[in-house]
């Protein structure tokens, strides 16, 4: 199968709120279900097409703060499973962040 240019190359997503959709359907559990029937629940999704670099932004607008730190928990846990390191645990007074008060200066090394 002959390639095109990276210009020719489309990403395809899904589109925001498809795989609640199939589980508002009544979609059972994936093991109950066979391959054929689970092929034919995916002609039905819904597809955007779009060139590469021409993919819309992700739109957080509608999106509230707590769900914000939801997502960033979900990436954190699973960078750390990841990395085969355990979850750090420490106590509030022991966080490993640094407090700047206005006016104070900040010390070279610093990337903030």
């Amino acid at each position: 199968m002959a390639r095109g240019l990276a210009s020719d190359r489309v990403m395809v997503t899904r589109r925001k709120g498809d795989k609640q959709a199939g589980r508002a359907r009544g979609g059972k559990k994936s093991a109950e279900r066979s391959a054929e029937q689970r092929r034919a629940e995916r002609a039905h999704w819904p597809i955007a097409r779009f060139p590469l670099s021409e993919e819309p932004s992700d739109d957080l607008s509608a999106v509230t703060p707590v769900e914000c730190v939801a997502m960033m928990w979900t990436l954190a846990e699973s960078t750390w499973k990841l990395a085969g390191l355990p979850l750090p645990t420490y106590d509030r007074r022991n966080l490993p962040a640094r407090l700047f008060r206005p006016g104070t200066p900040r010390p070279h090394d610093d990337d903030a």
